[in-house]
């Protein structure tokens, strides 16, 4: 008998130890947990940028900041996932106790527009996701989450932004003259840094062969299809017209020396290689200002909404109640967001 008892209570303790080994809690957000496969699993959706859907907790939390290198560094820290993922819930906790929802009939809509936007039929589209492992019913879920996170913004953060009228006349003189569109071919070779070296070497080999096919004439889009990891390369990698601003300064300032039917040179930055190929270039007539003024306040409030939210972020975490379980607590106790944010804008 005791015997047996001393073997349960090694199988128990086992257990116990292998499970919070596995799947221990992190943090206790009011009346939720967060897991540590909560973060690894985020950490996990960086490998492949690519795949990137635009639902993840990181993506709703930092939006366009995701763009620059030291940001996209950060992330890869496990104790900064852990606060987007607090802060991700602190944000639809907040939406349910303000009565704040996103009905079915909403996200099927926002669904359909979606499918509608990509030019695809409902069918491919629920195959694409399925190849990369996302259910339909999961895609909606993140979608429900996505929409709320906008309609809280919306709700708490864009009425404390101030615009005036000499930024917003400002901006339409600085950005609105001569404003470029363009349209490119796109060719990314992966490399995070945790590759290999030996993933580095075939990457530096990949690049040699692309760079020689493209001077001995090679057409870029078959280049794409052979080598790229990036989106559309079925399709060799052309990309719809973009407004100047919407890819990395660095980038871009390399594709406008381009005469049309010309490459860049291979571009390396914190997540692999960029080379493309400028397929058209033009410029937009601007329209008066007074038309344009609604659309420049929304332009200059998303540029403002993040040192608001960042304050917003903070007055929710010191109003909630957070029990950090780990290693993180120091970390997690005294992260702030606005300190953050004012940090990431100094170093730029």
């Amino acid at each position: 008998m005791l015997k047996n008892i001393i073997i349960t209570l090694i199988l128990l303790v086992s257990i116990t130890l292998f499970g919070d080994m596995i799947d221990r809690i992190e943090v206790v957000v009011n009346n939720e947990i967060i897991t540590h496969q909560d973060i690894i699993k985020e950490l996990k959706s960086l490998e492949n940028p690519s795949q990137l859907t635009g639902f993840e907790p990181f993506s709703m939390i930092l939006g366009e900041l995701l763009s620059n290198g030291e940001v996209q560094k950060d992330l890869f820290n496990e104790v900064f996932m852990l606060e987007t993922l607090v802060a991700e819930r602190l944000i639809l906790q907040e939406a349910q106790k303000d009565g704040v929802d996103v009905t079915d009939f909403e996200t099927e809509q926002l669904f359909q527009s979606i499918i509608e936007r990509n030019k695809t039929t409902e069918v491919e589209f629920r195959t694409t996701l399925l190849s990369r492992g996302i259910s339909i019913d999961k895609f909606k879920e993140s979608l429900k989450k996505r929409s709320l996170f906008e309609r809280m913004k919306q709700n708490k953060v864009f009425p404390k932004i101030s615009i005036s009228d000499f930024e917003m006349e400002n901006y339409y003189k600085m950005n609105y003259s001569n404003k470029k569109t363009f349209k490119v071919a796109y060719l990314y070779i992966k490399e995070l840094e945790s590759a290999t070296v030996e993933e580095k070497e075939a990457n530096l080999q990949k690049i040699k062969e692309i760079k020689e096919g493209v001077e001995s004439g090679k057409n870029f889009e078959e280049l794409v299809k052979i080598y790229s990891d990036g989106p559309f390369k079925n399709d060799g990698g052309e990309l719809d017209w973009m407004t100047q601003d919407s890819l990395e300064t660095s980038l871009e300032e390399e594709i406008f020396k381009l005469k049309e039917g010309m490459t860049t040179p291979p571009m390396k930055t914190y997540n692999g290689y960029h080379i493309f190929k400028l397929l058209g270039l033009k410029y937009v007539e601007s329209n008066s200002f007074d038309s344009l003024k609604e659309e420049i306040y929304q332009i200059l409030a998303y540029k403002k909404w993040h040192s608001v939210f960042m304050i917003w972020l903070d007055e929710l975490k010191r109003k909630a109640y957070l029990e950090y379980k780990n290693e993180n607590s120091n970390y997690g106790r005294g992260f702030s967001w606005n300190k953050w944010y004012s940090n990431f804008k100094g170093d730029k």
